[in-house]
């Protein structure tokens, strides 16, 4: 069995945290490394017939990651690159944003995942959503992933709501998956009432009577 740091330290080069941030994250030199590693990924998969799903990770940790992944995304035109299906993934790693004092319970984890999508999805045409409402309709996949060798706790009755989940322990992936379920639903309900109403709203604006 793998442990949790051998796995964790597989997608470091060398170990070295600040190896990851510098490739795979989008802060330094505007993310170009992640750009030409996606392209470079992308073009090897093409000449041989098939797609490149890179998961991008949210974290959760700040409110402000999924504007500056959409932001990286839209810099470097990523949704044209041939091959390339984006992919969106929870590392489920609340124990280490818990004890940096990043957040102050699993519902904080789950607002600033959640909450970014939710707002863009309620109102893509505002300036400060548009970015994520963008990115939200390139998305194929949310998913949550860590150590799958772990054995984990199916059961989540008598458990905390996550506003009250304030240990440091981590949740069992049922209570993960729960929530994502139940969050992904919300989405898509609110994307289907946006839609609706935009559609009402060209009608009038066309002068077409409403559906």
């Amino acid at each position: 069995m793998v442990g949790s740091w051998e796995f964790n330290a597989a997608f470091s080069p060398m170990g070295s945290k600040a190896m990851k941030d510098l490739f795979f994250g989008t802060d330094h030199l505007d993310g170009e490394y992640l750009f030409r590693i996606v392209s470079e990924c992308a073009m090897t998969a093409q000449e041989n017939g098939q797609y490149v799903e890179p998961r991008f990770s949210i974290y959760g940790r700040a409110a402000d990651e999924w504007s500056k992944l959409a932001a990286w995304a839209r810099r470097w035109k990523v949704p044209e690159i041939p091959g390339v299906l984006f992919g969106v993934q929870m590392p489920r790693i609340y124990p280490i944003w818990r004890k940096k004092g990043l957040i102050a319970s699993f519902g904080d984890m789950l607002r600033n995942f959640w909450s970014p999508l939710l707002q863009a999805a309620a109102h893509p045409d505002a300036a400060e959503h548009q970015d994520v409402a963008w990115l939200l309709g390139l998305i194929r996949v949310l998913d949550t992933v860590d150590d799958e060798s772990k054995s984990d706790d199916f059961g989540i009755a008598g458990l905390p709501p996550p506003d009250e989940w304030t240990s440091e322990d981590n949740p069992p992936y049922a209570y993960y998956h729960y929530y994502m379920f139940v969050n992904l639903k919300r989405l898509n309900t609110v994307r289907t009432a946006t839609a609706a109403r935009l559609a009402r709203e060209t009608g009038k604006k066309d002068g077409a009577p409403a559906a």
